[in-house]
């Protein structure tokens, strides 16, 4: 009787055990706005990258969850439920944060970056590092890693456009950032802050003449429906942005702080190759469903460049400061080399 007694209690104290090791395990609730699974659903790839990653390195310790296509929020309130700890971590892109910290402005200077090499080295090297951190210490979160959303460029339902002349008149869909604001009004254009869900509608009914956004994100969202001309002038270097709960991210033994930072760069690494090929793509696409495609000779980047920059920077001056300022160009330009 005792020796079964005591088999029983064994077992017992086992399955508490268990149970309690498998309530241990850490959940992630990883939200995005990109679609899935879908052609040209470049954060949703890295994301998965992300989940394998962790899931696989921690051996099941910890769990990760992915909430794509914006159900949990526009990216604006993704943010925010990180800060709040409602949500463990979000993958967005970089346009509404300058809201939280100005110092992220200097992702929305134009014409920053000539090629995708330039802006790597720069994102990844410590210019890059300096504002992932201090974007984390004013922000109670930690940004653990860029992706990549992609050059943004033009398009538009009016004519071709070679030169900032071409887009003086024409009413163009932007998103709610003052850079972005002050770079279209440079050029003499309207801008006109739609959320995106909207976009497509406002398109085809003309309420704007066009928009500017990655060419992978423009025709996987069948923007291209609705707009004849497209310029591949890559004004702005679009990264997405990976980031944890600052408190949440602590509480996670040094052993899982490695594993989940080792698979932001999973994360990153998979967005910039699948977007690199998905442009690709992107372009045959819009090409064969009858886009005119304009590609930009050195000397009109260099006007567009001029003209944008001229009416952007004194804001984003303004808002950062001269020798911050003047920091980031010079990184830039070294990354350029």
């Amino acid at each position: 009787m005792k020796k079964i007694t005591s088999i029983f209690i064994m077992i017992t104290i086992l399955v508490l055990a268990l149970s309690v090791s498998a309530n241990a395990a850490v959940e992630i609730k990883l939200s995005h706005s990109g679609p899935t699974p879908a052609v040209g659903a470049t954060n949703d790839e890295g994301c998965k990258a992300f989940k394998k990653y962790v899931e696989d390195k921690s051996n099941g310790e910890i769990k990760v969850k992915i909430f794509p296509n914006n159900q949990l929020g526009n990216e604006r309130e993704q943010f925010e439920g990180v800060q709040m700890g409602t949500i463990q971590m979000c993958s967005i892109s970089t346009g509404t944060l300058s809201t939280v910290d100005k110092q992220m402005l200097v992702m929305d200077i134009p014409y920053l970056f000539a090629n995708k090499k330039a802006a790597y080295s720069f994102l990844d090297g410590p210019m890059g590092v300096q504002i992932r951190d201090e974007f984390g210490a004013k922000t109670g979160t930690v940004m653990l890693a860029y992706g990549e959303n992609g050059f943004r460029h033009f398009t538009n339902r009016v004519r071709p456009i070679k030169s900032p002349k071409d887009i003086a008149g024409l009413k163009i869909r932007v998103q709610e950032n003052p850079a972005h604001i002050a770079m279209i009004k440079s050029m003499g254009a309207t801008p006109t802050p739609i959320p995106f869900g909207e976009l497509y509608t406002a398109l085809s009914q003309g309420v704007v003449d066009g928009q500017e956004n990655p060419v992978s994100l423009t025709e996987s969202s069948r923007l291209h429906e609705v707009q004849k001309y497209l310029t591949l002038d890559g004004h702005f270097y679009s990264p997405f942005v990976l980031i944890v709960n600052g408190g949440i991210f602590k509480k996670l033994t040094p052993a899982q702080q490695q594993i989940v930072r080792d698979g932001a760069k999973a994360w990153s690494e998979r967005q910039r190759v699948f977007n690199t090929a998905d442009e690709k793509r992107s372009l045959e696409v819009m090409a064969k469903d009858g886009v005119q495609i304009t590609e930009l000779s050195p000397a009109e980047l260099a006007e567009f460049q001029n003209v944008t920059q001229a009416g952007s920077l004194p804001l984003i001056e303004k808002e950062i400061g001269k020798d911050f300022l003047k920091k980031v160009m010079n990184a830039a330009s070294e990354a350029g080399k």
